[in-house]
């Protein structure tokens, strides 16, 4: 029977057919399936940068501002006290979109080199990679821009804020020489240590005052370090008041950004001195700045070296070690 079939030109050419389709279904690499990827991250991102939740344009820009803030409350302490609201939750929305942007950029890196490494692997063909690859970064550039469009609306609303700040400080003598300095000044040296136990703070250096704060294990803390009496560190709190600990559960440590951050928030808290207007000076002039130029510089770094990154064979790195002994 098979004979047959085989014999009939119909059949065999039928036959011939199928086994070649069987063949190419054996042999045919499976094609690559897109697929989303850092969905977390860029919902996060998708918050920070959300309009409806970034700082709204002031009809007027500073004047306006200025004046809706002057028929509102009359007393100029008051009227600082308003701006520092506004300052901060510029700050806040400034450093939710800095932290959201970063762990989306190390996403989009991760997800590139993770292409990569199938690629080195052979588990992926570069044919396959290429598409992926081109979409993350088709994606990582539309990201970038709207970060730098809610940058650039951040900093405006920071530019205007800091105006009217100006103005506050300048309408009080005194104020505006005294937020210069403070500004001008360099920080005092800072020592920063790990707690290696949960342990309390104190007012005083004596475990007979009253405590005003904890310590976790593990928190990492600053002050001016030495010893504010004997067994006792004076920390710097993060209000910029003093608090102290037993110099037993402390040992020194490196400085790490948050810390930094929280050391220069109460070096500014210190600075005024309890003054509103210098407070909300200080944060409109170095505080809010600070953080803004921080969140510049990363969205406008990550446009570099994207053809590399998303590269599905990108050049080897080059050797630097020397030739071994003969």
């Amino acid at each position: 029977m098979i004979r047959s079939l085989l014999s009939d030109p119909i059949a065999r050419a039928l036959t011939c057919a199928l086994l070649a389709g069987l063949a190419a279904c054996q042999t045919e690499a499976p094609r690559p399936q897109a697929s989303g990827s850092c969905l977390v991250e860029r919902a996060d991102f998708g918050a920070a940068t959300d309009r409806a939740g970034l700082p709204s344009d002031q009809a007027g820009g500073a004047d306006g501002y200025y004046a809706a803030l002057r028929r509102t409350v009359q007393d100029p302490g008051d009227q600082a006290r308003t701006l520092s609201v506004d300052l901060a939750k510029d700050s806040a929305a400034v450093d939710h979109m800095t932290s959201s942007f970063a762990t989306l950029k190390s996403c989009r890196l991760d997800r590139a080199e993770e292409i990569r490494n199938g690629v080195a692997g052979g588990s992926l063909a570069v044919a396959q990679a290429a598409p992926l690859l081109a979409a993350e970064r088709a994606n990582f550039e539309s990201e970038i821009a709207v970060a730098q469009d809610a940058a650039r609306r951040l900093g405006q609303h920071e530019a205007m804020l800091r105006e009217v700040a100006d103005r506050l400080a300048a309408a009080r003598p005194g104020t505006d020489l005294k937020v210069a300095r403070a500004a001008a000044a360099a920080p005092p040296p800072a020592h920063f240590f790990v707690a290696t136990t949960a342990a309390a703070i104190y007012a005083k250096p004596t475990a007979t005052a009253s405590r005003v704060a904890n310590l976790r294990r593990t928190q990492r803390v600053q002050g001016p370090g030495g010893e504010a009496a004997p067994g006792w560190v004076q920390l710097t709190l993060n209000d910029g008041s003093p608090g102290y600990v037993e110099s037993a559960v402390l040992r020194p440590a490196q400085a790490n950004a948050s810390a930094l951050k929280a050391a220069a928030k109460a070096e500014t808290v210190r600075e005024a001195d309890g003054d509103p207007i210098a407070a909300a000076a200080l944060m409109a002039r170095v505080d809010l700045p600070d953080r803004q130029q921080a969140l510049t510089a990363l969205v406008d770094t990550s446009t570099e070296g994207l053809a590399q990154a998303f590269n599905p064979s990108p050049p080897p790195a080059a050797d630097t070690d020397p030739p071994p002994a003969s």
